[in-house]
């Protein structure tokens, strides 16, 4: 028994029938371009069974007449296509299995549909999620149908070149990438650069394809245009500028091509020369905003503040409604020291609710950076949404220990890493810091404990917590983390380091700490505290001039308190005790209350005596 066609695809999802007739995509890359260039549309489940069971149960007989008229309006308006309840439910498979992320077994239930019906909606759809699933081969026999049915279609022609490309049929691609440029009803621009896409997308050997086309169609600037952004993609920097050259100069008035030429020309390095192009640009072409907003980005980033400013402004004179010029403006007004100008625009920006969450945080920022610290405070806690919330905290947070209010900034990472779980070993990682230089590591492991106990392989958080437990004397729990991390990471050169460090300078175990630092200073062989470690383990193993060796060059390296603790301690021991004195009175200087220097000074007393402030 055959149903009107219109009947049965009233009963499928809303979502199916915009994905039905939407689809626009011609590239076949990664991810392909899905009716939005995300997932099929599928809709909810209990949605289309309940769509499904409200079309089909029988009306009743108050709603008889109702209905008949309505078909027969329907049949009178539009021609009836037919559907089998085969083809139905291979179109109702297909939309379940969807829902369900069976791809696959989505793309197949919708080509035998599309077999069935001949219909082309249906073909582009099982086109779509096969491309998807990435079964080129089933994605080929759906554009076949369609085309089959709609052999003009454009869309149809894009989408079957990119496939043929795939499948390595580049005559035949070709061909239907000419059928496209030829149409008359194409946008042959726009056209040109989504073959561009769609031929980088598709095959390795793109250059040869537009070659071709090139020379199908003579004299037009958009073909070379085309071929310079698959060079840029490429990376073939040089084939790109002779190429938009090219269309240059057949088109001297295309501002795309120029702002292409131009990023490359700032790609490349030299931004004296892209900013001389971009003020020959703005005069040429002076209501481009993307122009204007190139230029003042360059100007920026060149510390012409003032310059960059009257760009941005120029920007938002052409497009009002760009707000990443109106925050780049205020930031700029802000950089020359003008905090009303920057604070009003910020005030104007706000009054869209688009912008609001950000030109609040942009605002706290402002305050802060104009010392009125409850006024940003204040602001900040105005942002309450996603990611620019949790920005908002953290700097809220950092606003707080500024003003030494330590307990109040804990307080609002506690929260936020509540808030946001996500997020939660970043945030642990800066509240444990915070403990640490505050002198409560007991704490800061606290808050590890806490978040390692559902992030087990944490590679940060289990070696900022072996670092603290060494501060305290929780030398198992240093080592266990440290081997965790090592499990994760053989070769993770801090740990390896830090391990090897601890055993040579908590306990005996020498030959175990040898094997750990002699796997780090092979990784890194001129790091100054791989070399500091390795030299205080040749120092426990009384091998001197090694050490010496080892604790000169990372001292050389880097002036830091602990290694010039530590080569002392060898100079004195070899008692060359001048040149002891002279590396404890740099350090002295630098921090007289470093552990390193405290624990010296209790074994050899007598290197002090001379050692003082100055």
């Amino acid at each position: 028994m055959k149903r009107n066609f219109s009947h049965y695809i009233n009963a499928i999802s809303i979502g199916l029938l915009i994905a039905l007739t939407g689809l626009t995509g011609c590239a076949i890359s990664e991810k392909p371009d899905l009716s939005d260039g995300s997932l099929p549309a599928y809709s909810g489940a209990e949605h289309s069974i309940d769509s499904n069971r409200k079309t089909l149960e029988k009306p009743d007989s108050t709603k008889k007449h109702t209905v008949e008229k309505n078909k027969n309006q329907a049949d009178a308006d539009e021609p009836v296509e037919t559907i089998t309840p085969e083809a139905f439910y291979y179109l109702l498979s297909g939309e379940i299995a969807g829902q369900r992320n069976h791809f696959n077994l989505s793309a197949d239930s919708y080509l035998k549909a599309a077999e069935l019906t001949q219909s082309p909606q249906v073909a582009a759809r099982a086109a779509q999620v096969a491309m998807y699933a990435k079964d080129y081969d089933k994605a080929m026999d759906a554009v076949n149908v369609w085309t089959a049915v709609e052999p003009e279609n454009i869309t149809a022609r894009k989408l079957i070149a990119g496939l043929q490309l795939k499948q390595g049929d580049t005559e035949q691609a070709i061909d239907n990438y000419t059928y496209v440029l030829s149409a008359s009803e194409v946008d042959f621009e726009k056209s040109a650069v989504q073959i561009a896409h769609s031929i980088q997308a598709n095959t390795s050997q793109p250059y040869p394809i537009i070659k071709v086309l090139i020379e199908r169609f003579p004299g037009t600037a958009e073909l070379p245009f085309a071929y310079a952004l698959v060079a840029a993609k490429r990376k073939d920097f040089k084939i790109a500028a002779s190429m938009l050259d090219q269309s240059l100069t057949i088109r001297p008035d295309w501002d795309t091509a120029l702002l292409l030429k131009i990023k490359l020309v700032a790609q490349s390095g030299d931004t004296a020369a892209a900013i001389q192009m971009l003020e020959e640009a703005t005069t040429q072409f002076p209501d481009n905003a993307e122009i204007h907003m190139l230029y003042a980005k360059l100007l920026a980033m060149q510390q012409d503040y003032p310059k960059a400013a009257e760009h941005f402004q120029r920007v938002t004179d052409i497009d009002p409604g760009n707000s990443d010029a109106g925050f780049a403006l205020a930031i700029m007004h802000s950089a020359v020291g003008d905090y009303d100008l920057a604070r009003d625009g910020l005030l104007e920006l706000a009054k869209n609710p688009d912008n609001r969450q950000r030109a609040y945080l942009q605002l706290g920022q402002l305050a802060a950076e104009n010392n009125l610290n409850d006024e940003a405070l204040a602001w900040l806690d105005r942002v309450d949404s996603g990611a620019l919330g949790y920005d908002a905290q953290i700097f809220a947070s950092e606003i707080l220990l500024k003003q030494k209010q330590v307990d109040k900034a804990l307080d609002r990472l506690r929260k936020l890493r509540n808030q946001y779980p996500q997020q939660s070993a970043g945030i642990a990682l800066r509240e444990a810091d915070i403990y640490s230089q505050n002198n409560q590591p007991e704490n800061a492991i606290e808050v590890l404990d806490s978040v390692i106990a559902t992030n087990p392989q944490e590679k940060e958080l289990l070696y900022m917590r072996s670092l603290l437990a060494d501060q305290v004397g929780r030398f198992d729990l240093a080592e266990s983390d440290l081997l965790a991390v090592l499990a994760i990471e053989p070769d993770n050169v801090n740990a390896l380091n830090a391990l090897g460090y601890i055993l040579c300078n908590r306990t005996e175990r020498l030959d175990d700490a040898e094997h750990y630092l002699e796997r780090a200073i092979q990784l890194k062989p001129d790091d100054p505290a791989i070399m500091d470690s390795i030299g205080w383990l040749r120092y426990r193993q009384n091998k001197y001039d090694d050490a010496i060796k080892y604790l000169q060059a990372a001292y050389q390296q880097k002036n830091d308190v602990e290694i010039g603790a530590h080569l002392a301690e060898v100079y004195w021991m070899l008692d060359r005790q001048n040149d002891a004195k002279k590396v404890l009175q740099e350090v002295w200087l630098k921090d007289s209350t470093h552990d390193s220097l405290l624990q010296m000074q209790q074994r050899f007393p007598a290197a002090f005596v001379d050692v003082s402030p100055q």
